[in-house]
Parts: structure tokens; C-alpha cells; sequence
């Protein structure tokens, strides 16, 4: 691995430089290697003719939705709930993805833990999860209600359970909501009892909804450094819109495209130094959601004959897109990826800490624990990244290296940089990004299904 694609905000990512039958130059000109036909829709540079023009002279939303936060309006509505010792957030998929993926194991630039008060993310239907947050509210914790649509049925079942703990007459200290500005049941239900409530734009889907309200509210509440992190991102944004295609989001496509053009079928994510992959499950919905429409735009076709597996099965474009967290995943499904059946890539995202832990063996030590004396733990974490995607080199897998520091400024820029990336690759595969056709539709029948339980 020795092509260094992007280097700014101390964020570096590198990628293999030399990938069989394809190589990433004729990918970022716009070629269809196999075929030697331009017109086809691989190419980087279309994607980022139309990401300028459709995004960000369309002004989509989720590129500015962070700039619609008024903190001073956050810092006077969170005076009523700054008794309350905790934070229980109800939320699914993009309303808790988002949030998730700011709060797992981030600091602050000081080195301090972001999040400076509990907080609990209430995404599952699981009685123990569930119990947990009643006890919580029953000791004082602040209820915020997030759906998008304000329909979600999982979230209402949360909501109305847990505000069976709340005395109605005040609610107004105990509860807020974050949803959609469109007209809904929540948005109805919080304007009628005056609750502090934070709408917004309709064209901010769900898994593009990180940076906004959704989950920025909620950091507030913790009182994690927002300010600053805002005004760094700011600063990145800029510097993005001016120069999109140097951007880092720009190389991760390029790079995912190198990848879709050798017939990989199957994109991974290792993530180092993070306690619950929460960057890469919100990835994880983020890209899946977005490219993985039913007919899409996207047609199968036969590659050239390689020594790609699933290219001669006609694999065009990511059927999937998984993460786990590192090293626990090397000791599990490493294995798999290395030396199971299919094309796979792999990407090792490593979050560098400010505090380094030495690992302490002991004096009384000896033999094979020697090794480790003198060493810090974030040695071992990258030594060992190192060596897994090595491995993977070794059996033919394409890899690349994300390494940024493990800081709440960082992280917003990486994830609206992944944004990015996926739209890039979705308007590179002719693939509409926004919309979840198939979601929707499972929603619509577990209405019906409810109904029937009723009859």
C-alpha cells in the first residue's frame, strides 16, 4: 500500500495503487477499463459533474444541514432540562446511527470523553433496553423523541411507554423532539403541548440526518464541545465546495470504485479503536440504503475474463457492505474474509488516540508476555491492523487505510465526507442515492399487520 489519496485535518487515507486488470487512473478518468468505453457511467469525473450541479448548487440539504443549528436557541432550550441527570434518546436507524456513531469512545480536542453526561440510545425493542430507560426516566432523565417521518411505529410504542412515567403536567421539563417539518403525528403531538421541538428539512433523509438536529441536539444535551466542532467542520466544508474533487470523500470513491471495477462484490469495514463499531454501523446503513435500490439504474453486465471470481459471475457493483470491530474481528471473521468463497475488499479505519495507555506487564514477566514491555496500546492496535490487512494482500484482497484522530471535530468531518462518497458512487452507477423504496414498503405492511392483530 503505497498511494497516500488524501492528507488534511490529520486525516490520512491510503489505498493499494496497483489493482489487477483496472488500475485507479482509468477509473478517476471517467473509463470503463473492461470494455474501453467512456460512455459507460464508472467514471469519478461524471460523478462529480453531477454532485456539483445536482448537491451542492442544489443546496441538498444534508451538505448544510449542520449550518441550521442555532446553538444559542440550543443553550436557552436546554436551561429547563439541565436538572435532569441524563439523557434517553428514542430513535431508529438514521434518528440513532447518527448520534451512535458521534458518541462511541470520541473526545474532545482537550482528550476528554465527549459525551460529559449519560446518555442512553434507545434503538431496540428489547424488554431489558426498554426497562432500563423506565428506570432512568422515573429517576429524572430527559426524554428526546426522534423520528424523521414522525410516524415511525417502533419509536411511538417507545415514546408512549416511557412517557406513561412522565406526570403530564411536566412535560415540558422532561421532554423534546426532533422530527420533520413536514406535517406529522409528532410534530402535531409537540406543538400542541408546547414541547421544545426541532424540525427539519424535508429533503434530509434519514441516514443523511448525522449532522443535523438528530443527533446534534442530543450531543448538546451532553455537553459535548459542539461550538468547536461546528467551526471546524466549517472550515473543512469549505475548502470541500472550492476543491471537491481533491476532497477526501472524492478519494474514498475513487477508491470504492477501483474497488466495484475488479468484480468486488463484497465492501468491509475494520474498525480499530472504537468500543462499539458505531461509525461503521451507521456506514453500514448509509451505504446499503443508498445503492441498494431494485433495478437502480445499475445492470449486471460480463466483464472481460479475469482472475476475479465474481467479475465472472458478472458482479458489477457492491451486492453488500459490512463492518466489524477490530481486533475482536480478527479473532472471528477474519478467516472468512481472507480465504472464503467471493471478491471482498477491506478498509482498516483507525482512530488515533491523544492519551496512549502503555501496556503494563509487570516485572515479574517473562518469556513471551517480554514482548509487549515498553509498548502502548496504540502500538498494538496499529501493528495489528497492519498485519491483517497484509494478510488480505497476500490473498489478492484490495485494502486501504483510513487513519484520523479519534476527536468529535474529526469524526463530523469523516462522516460527511462518507456522505459524499456514497453519493459519488451511486451517481457514478447511474443509481438514485436518496429514497428507500424497499423501506417504506415493509413499513406499509406492518401497519397492515398490526391492524390485523387488532381485528
Amino acid at each position: 500500500m503505497n498511494s497516500t489519496l488524501f492528507a488534511n485535518d490529520g486525516i490520512v487515507l491510503k489505498a493499494d495503487t496497483v489493482l489487477p486488470k483496472r488500475p485507479l487512473a482509468q477509473v478517476a478518468q471517467g473509463t470503463a477499463a473492461s470494455q474501453g468505453d467512456a460512455s459507460q457511467p464508472w467514471g469519478l469525473q461524471s460523478a462529480l459533474t453531477t454532485f456539483v450541479a445536482s448537491d451542492v448548487v442544489g443546496q441538498k440539504g444534508f451538505l448544510w444541514g449542520y449550518r441550521n443549528v442555532d446553538l444559542e436557541q440550543y443553550r436557552k432550550a436546554s436551561v429547563a432540562f439541565q436538572h435532569s441527570p441524563s439523557i434517553v434518546v428514542i430513535g431508529m436507524g438514521g434518528s440513532a446511527l447518527g448520534l451512535r456513531a458521534l458518541l462511541d469512545g470520541v473526545n474532545n480536542e482537550n482528550g476528554k470523553p465527549c459525551a460529559a453526561r449519560n446518555i442512553d440510545v434507545l434503538d431496540s425493542l428489547n424488554t431489558q433496553r426498554i426497562q432500563r430507560a423506565r428506570n432512568a426516566i422515573r429517576e429524572g432523565a430527559h426524554l428526546v423523541v426522534i423520528s424523521k417521518s414522525g410516524k415511525t411505529l417502533e419509536t411511538h410504542a417507545l415514546a408512549k411507554t416511557l412517557l406513561m412515567e412522565i406526570d403530564a403536567s411536566k412535560m415540558r421539563k422532561h421532554v423534546s423532539v426532533v422530527t420533520g417539518e413536514q406535517d406529522n403525528p409528532l410534530k402535531s403531538w409537540a406543538q400542541e403541548r408546547g414541547l421544545v421541538h426541532w424540525l427539519l428539512s424535508d429533503e434530509i433523509g434519514g441516514r443523511f440526518s448525522a449532522l443535523t438536529s438528530i443527533a446534534l441536539w442530543p450531543l448538546f444535551l451532553t455537553h459535548a464541545r459542539l461550538g468547536h466542532a461546528l467551526s471546524e467542520l466549517e472550515a473543512h466544508m469549505n475548502t470541500l465546495i472550492a476543491s471537491p474533487h481533491e476532497s477526501l470523500g472524492a478519494a474514498l470513491a475513487q477508491t470504492m470504485l477501483g474497488w466495484h471495477h475488479i468484480g468486488v462484490g463484497h465492501w468491509i469495514l475494520f474498525e480499530y479503536a472504537s468500543p462499539f463499531r458505531a461509525f461503521g454501523a451507521w456506514f453500514e446503513q448509509l451505504l446499503n440504503e443508498s445503492i441498494g435500490k431494485k433495478g437502480g439504474g445499475i445492470t449486471p453486465t460480463v466483464g472481460n475474463t479475469s482472475d476475479h471470481a465474481d467479475e465472472q459471475r458478472g458482479a458489477q457493483y457492491f451486492r453488500f457492505a459490512s463492518a466489524f470491530d477490530a481486533p475482536a474481528a480478527q479473532h472471528s471473521v477474519l478467516q472468512n474474509i481472507c480465504q472464503g468463497e467471493g471478491s471482498r475488499s477491506l478498509m482498516g479505519l483507525l482512530w488515533e488516540e491523544r492519551e496512549e495507555l502503555a501496556i503494563e506487564v509487570g516485572s515479574n514477566s517473562s518469556g513471551y508476555w517480554d514482548s509487549l514491555g515498553g509498548l502502548r496500546f496504540s502500538q498494538l492496535n496499529r501493528s495489528s491492523l497492519e498485519a491483517t490487512l497484509e494478510s488480505l494482500r497476500e490473498e489478492k484482497h484490495p485494502t486501504s487505510l483510513l487513519v484520523a484522530p479519534n476527536t468529535l471535530s474529526a469524526r463530523m468531518i469523516l462522516m460527511m465526507n462518507f456522505q459524499v462518497a456514497t453519493i459519488l458512487y451511486a451517481y457514478a452507477n447511474s443509481v438514485n442515492p436518496y429514497g428507500q423504496p424497499g423501506v417504506e414498503r415493509g413499513k406499509k405492511l406492518l401497519q397492515e399487520a398490526l391492524q390485523n392483530l387488532k381485528t
